[in-house]
């Protein structure tokens, strides 16, 4: 005679129920595993790709905070954006880490992440300015106002410059 468990199931040597041998569990768990690795291999290169899409963007963001900012010292200085200086414009806007082309830590550093985060006011005239920033995937960024036409550049791709 079989015996009933509390919930009115039989158990016992040969009650009937689900039972796995070794083996099967063993594919199973095969299974499960090749699903999560093909679930990985497709997730992981989109989250990489929105890690990069997010650095670019950072990067973009700064140079329009950089324009913003050079236009205010013009409007201070007349109209001319010839005494905007990375010095003047740490005075402006102190959430834009400015540089001149010539500093030491900055333009002309070897490894391109020493220049990541850095806005570079490479050339001023009366009425044009440049402003450049490495974004941390390595391309350079740059926005590059003249007479009130605006040019907005990406470089670092085989491409060449293309705009953003």
């Amino acid at each position: 005679m079989q015996r009933v468990s509390k919930w009115g199931r039989a158990r016992g040597k040969g009650a009937p129920g689900r039972r796995f041998s070794k083996r099967s569990v063993a594919v199973q768990g095969v299974v499960w595993g090749l699903v999560v690795l093909v679930v990985a291999a497709v997730a992981v290169p989109l989250l990489i790709n929105n890690r990069y899409t997010a650095w670019d963007g950072a990067a973009k963001g700064r140079l329009l905070r950089a324009a913003a900012a050079m236009d205010e010292c013009a409007q201070l200085s007349r109209g001319s954006y010839a005494g905007c200086d990375a010095y003047t414009m740490k005075g402006l806007e102190r959430g834009v880490r400015w540089r001149d082309p010539t500093a030491e830590d900055g333009y002309f550093a070897e490894r391109k992440r020493d220049k990541v985060g850095l806005v570079f006011v490479s050339e001023r005239g009366e009425e044009s300015f440049r402003v450049e920033t490495t974004s941390r995937t390595g391309r350079l960024f740059a926005y590059d106002y003249q007479g009130g036409e605006v040019a907005r550049t990406r470089t670092g791709n085989a491409e060449g410059p293309v705009p953003w």
